[in-house]
């Protein structure tokens, strides 16, 4: 995982960012990194954080509204 201290947030959403975004679950949204490779951090031991780049060229993405 890539060490979050150096990279602005702007780049990162949450998992619960991403399921919204998705529109799938947090848990489909950790199994889609994992599977994808989509680059991943962690600030403490608990968040969790997903490339919002990643995110934003997934094919499941919602439409902007």
């Amino acid at each position: 995982m890539e060490d979050v201290a150096r990279i602005p947030l702007p780049d990162w959403l949450t998992l619960d960012e991403a399921a919204d975004e998705l529109g799938i679950t947090r848990q489909a949204v950790s199994q889609a990194a994992l599977k994808f490779g989509w680059t991943r951090g962690r600030i403490g031991q608990k968040m969790l954080l997903v490339s919002r780049i990643d995110v934003e060229n997934h094919p499941r993405r919602r439409a902007p509204a």
